[in-house]
């Protein structure tokens, strides 16, 4: 299987992988189907990379990168989701829980993930 990410980030490929969706509606029924547990490792993985995959892709031009930065860029925009609905206190938190749990059809999975952060 070839690498999606460059190769300065295959230490969080297998992880970031999934997450490397180029459209938003994938990217939120990605966030749907994901257990909190799912979630959180993502960001545990991906999050203390943040800031090197920033410095990374602004080396590029976003407008047209490469693949392999254009999936690096969705794995950051999948992080900012996920990083979301994962941060107590976050406003937006409550409007993204309800729309998963809504968009899931039961509202226990909200209380398993809020639960958990």
């Amino acid at each position: 299987m070839s690498n999606v990410l460059p190769k300065e980030f295959a230490n969080i490929e297998a992880v970031a992988r999934p997450w490397a969706i180029d459209f938003d509606d994938e990217r939120f029924s990605s966030l749907v189907s994901a257990s909190a547990e799912e979630l959180r490792s993502f960001h545990d993985v991906v999050f203390p990379r943040a800031k090197q995959i920033m410095d990374y892709c602004g080396a590029f031009d976003i407008r047209n990168p490469p693949d392999e930065v254009r999936a690096l860029l969705n794995v950051l925009y999948s992080l900012i989701v996920v990083s979301s609905l994962l941060t107590p206190g976050n406003r937006r938190r409550d409007g993204l829980l309800k729309s998963v749990s809504t968009a899931r059809g039961f509202r226990s999975r909200e209380t398993a993930i809020a639960s958990e952060t």
